[in-house]
């Protein structure tokens, strides 16, 4: 459900998000030049997580020098 404030769609379950990942998941998949039909669950399990996390930075917790 999209919540709507003033007419103007709000949050994360907009239609743009899902759009936004099957363009994503299509150019970083396009390397591959095909995957097979009993895989790609797998692939897109891979995807989502940076997908869903691409405004954060992650850097290493412990560096040892």
């Amino acid at each position: 459900m999209v919540s709507k404030d003033k007419g103007v769609p709000q949050g994360r379950e907009h239609i743009n998000g899902i759009e936004g990942f099957w363009s994503y998941a299509k150019n970083w998949l396009y390397q591959y030049r095909g995957i097979p039909q009993s895989l790609c669950i797998f692939y897109l399990a891979e995807l989502s997580y940076p997908f869903n996390h691409r405004n954060k930075t992650f850097s290493p917790c412990c560096i040892r020098r």
